[in-house]
């Protein structure tokens, strides 16, 4: 990278490039929350307000189904303490919540988590597709 172009890298965040969008899966409304691989122009931050004001904005409680993208990308605290905040925030106005892209050793750890704490409305899955049509029935 040339001289004065070049950016200091402070935190590995600013290059994590979420998405938050409303999409349409089988005439179904689905709040899509990317955070994979360099999927928008959004820091994690940034996606995670952008979310819970959509969140607050477009929702009743238990209206809204979601779905968070994680394929690809390592769970880093600034991805752990968005998702926090997100749970808090938008929790009450959550009907389902799809889990994608957690890997082979957070997906158990996630799935025996939400046995645990009973949460019958979210779920792990391998694909978006899966995701996405699951979210769509319920």
């Amino acid at each position: 990278m040339g001289g004065s172009n070049a950016a200091v890298i402070e935190n590995r965040e600013d290059f994590i490039m979420p998405d938050v969008k409303f999409v349409e899966h089988h005439g179904e409304r689905i709040l899509l929350i990317d955070f994979s691989n360099d999927s928008g122009k959004l820091t994690v931050g940034e996606a995670g307000e952008e979310a819970m004001q959509l969140v607050r904005s477009s929702g009743e409680p238990h209206s809204i189904r979601g779905v968070l993208d994680l394929s690809g990308r390592p769970l880093e605290r600034g991805v752990r303490e968005t998702m926090k905040k997100m749970s808090r925030s938008n929790g009450p106005y959550m009907k389902s919540v799809a889990f994608v892209g957690l890997g082979p050793v957070l997906s158990p750890f996630f799935k025996g988590l939400l046995f645990v704490t009973r949460r019958s409305n979210h779920r792990v899955f391998s694909t978006r597709r899966d995701a996405l049509d699951w979210l769509a029935k319920n």
